[in-house]
């Protein structure tokens, strides 16, 4: 019995107890107190005690352009990111962001082929820096959708040195809603503040009210409606925002600016010799002292004469009114004496300007093709009467040559009916045969001559002519290689002078490399040659223009065909008509010659860094 009342309190005890417990883990969780035990530790995200955004993915891309392609993967929508340029590092800092586990601490993208070389991620306590390291001096473009920043890094210079940046997307808040028929301004920014978890610092003179009725819009659109709804601006460094009437805030600044400008004045001058690398010392100084007319210095007096006098300048210096550049041309240095802070500027806008000049290699194939074809048919025919006394022992008979003098010793060209034989190809003769039909009457000779000629000629052949040179960009360079023959005159005084013909194979190019790596070609090709060794006159193939081609590529910037077709009948009226035997009196020329000029260019843009890779 007594067992029986023991095991019924420990029940009633357990039960006691475990309704006590689990209203309070209902409570504390209603509170917020208390989470679950597997939400302590993450396989896939750390923790974060103040509930920040985290970075999930980075990934690398090039465009068609050549521009490099960084997208960042949120795990919800970010914030604006503070992009600032260092040198030649592009910094991307998110405030209040982690970093997964999953992301790779460095990546090694020179082989993309961009002006991006290696990114580097860093998370420091609340905050994750994205590293760009660049080769060449850059802009930037960046977008947002949803969890996803999209960063692309363009080829680009700006005018001061800085990085360009540009945001496709103006409003990438989350969105919130406002429905409120009167609601002073003061409140309405601290709803926007709670909703956004930023520290809102407002001036005194914020104040009045405002009816809003706004519907899932960007909280930064929202912020902007009402700032200008009131006539105030805001100024955001990180995670504070400070708001002011536009006329106080322009004040203030203008007051920051006065007192900038008068620290400058006070600020003691340094001195510091910077080496110039690539540039010439000479060219640098010169940009940074820099001087424009206000002035000509020209006048003009009442009687229409003109003066000289002294030319007033304006000073437009990258330097301070009190600095100064000295050029040291044996080391190619300049000294440079400035205020610490300018001396700073100067030396970052040397280091993008001092370097190597990017180099082009331009290759050129110049092919000439040609076909000839010649056929030349002709004939030659006489009738010779010799007195019989002259050839003693004479039978009749034929005899055969290879001409018909050689046949006929008293036959001549005044002695041929027709002399229509077959021209020469390229001074060599035609093939010919001829025979002599004697019959000897009483008292003379009769002779029949007949030669018949013929020459035919075929050739083609291939010309290749490959000029290269290498140059930096925007300076001209040329090549040439050729003959140069001297003609000597006389002149009526007895003396001589001479002239000569050059017959050149040349190439002459300026090349201009744009930002996105294609190149502005400026291209004169000759390709001369003379008509003979003994003349002076001489074939000209030549091209002029300007092409703008990628980087490797190959196209045919000219060509010329040529096609000659030539066909003569020269023959006797009648005779020369009659079939068969009609070809003893005509004669037949025919030719077809055809030509083709192909010019090829390639250039190649050098690139020293891809080279040590």
């Amino acid at each position: 019995m007594r067992s029986r009342k023991l095991l019924c309190f420990s029940v009633l005890f357990v039960t006691f107890i475990g309704c006590h417990v689990a209203g309070f883990a209902a409570w504390a969780k209603e509170k917020g107190e208390l989470q679950p035990l597997g939400s302590v530790i993450s396989d896939k995200h750390p923790t974060r005690a103040n509930d920040g955004n985290m970075i999930e993915n980075i990934d690398f891309h090039r465009s068609m352009e050549g521009a490099g392609l960084v997208f960042i993967d949120f795990l919800k929508v970010p914030q604006e990111a503070e992009i600032v340029m260092d040198d030649d590092v592009v910094m991307i800092r998110f405030v209040d962001t982690g970093l997964s586990n999953t992301v790779a601490p460095r990546l090694e993208v020179i082989d993309f082929a961009t002006p991006v070389s290696v990114i580097e991620i860093d998370e420091n306590h609340n905050e994750v820096v994205v590293q760009v390291h660049t080769r060449l001096p850059v802009s930037i473009l960046t977008s947002q959708e949803a969890r996803r920043l999209r960063v692309e890094i363009r080829p680009g210079l700006s005018g001061t040195g800085e990085v360009q940046v540009r945001n496709e997307s103006l409003y990438v808040g989350a969105p919130i809603t406002l429905n409120f028929g009167s609601i002073p301004v003061r409140e309405a920014l601290q709803i926007i503040a709670d909703f956004t978890d930023l520290n809102l610092v407002t001036s005194d003179a914020v104040e009045g009210e405002l009816s809003l009725n706004l519907k899932e819009v960007p909280w930064d659109q929202a912020l902007e409606v009402i700032l200008q709804t009131r006539g105030l601006s805001m100024r955001r460094s990180g995670k504070i925002i400070w708001i002011a009437p536009t006329a106080e805030m322009v004040a203030k600044e203008r007051q920051a600016l006065e007192l900038t400008n008068s620290k400058a004045e006070l600020e003691p001058l340094t001195s510091e010799l910077i080496g110039i690398s690539y540039a010439k010392a000479e060219d640098m100084a010169a940009m940074l002292k820099s001087v424009k007319a206000v002035q000509t210095g020209i006048e003009q007096s009442i009687f229409g004469a003109t003066s000289v006098s002294e030319t007033k300048t304006e000073k437009n210096s990258l330097l301070s009114s009190r600095g100064s550049v000295t050029v040291d041309s044996r080391t190619n240095s300049l000294l440079i004496q400035d205020t610490a802070t300018k001396l700073d500027e100067l030396k970052r806008l040397i280091s993008r300007l001092d370097i190597p000049v990017r180099q082009v290699q331009i290759e050129t194939r110049i092919i000439t093709a040609y076909e000839d074809f010649s056929r030349n048919i002709g004939a030659r025919l006489g009738f010779t009467r010799v007195p019989g006394s002259v050839v003693q022992n004479t039978n009749n008979g034929i005899s055969g040559s290879g001409k018909i003098e050689n046949a006929n010793p008293y036959t001549n060209d005044s002695a041929l009916s027709v002399n229509l034989p077959a021209s020469a190809i390229g001074g060599e003769a035609a093939g010919s045969y001829a025979f002599t039909l004697a019959k000897l009457g009483s008292g003379f000779l009769s002779l029949l001559d007949l030669e018949i000629s013929a020459l035919q000629a075929e050739g083609n052949g291939r010309v290749l002519a490959n000029p290269k040179i290498m140059t930096t960009d925007k300076r001209k360079a040329s090549i040439e290689q050729g003959q140069e023959r001297l003609t000597t005159f006389g002149t009526a005084f007895g003396t001589s002078s001479s002239q000569g013909q050059k017959a050149m194979l040349s190439l002459t190019v300026l090349p201009q490399i744009t930002p996105d790596n294609h190149i502005i070609l400026d291209v004169d090709i000759t390709n001369d040659a003379f008509v003979s060794a003994n003349t002076d006159t001489v074939n000209t193939r030549r091209i002029n223009t300007q092409t703008l081609l990628d980087d490797g590529e190959t196209v045919v910037i000219g060509g010329i065909y040529t096609e000659e077709a030539f066909n003569r009948i020269t023959k006797v009226p009648v005779l020369g008509d009659i079939p068969y035997l009609g070809a003893l009196f005509r004669k037949k020329v025919k030719r077809n010659n055809r030509s083709e000029l192909l010019i090829f260019l390639t250039p190649r843009i050098i690139d020293s860094a891809l080279e040590v890779q």
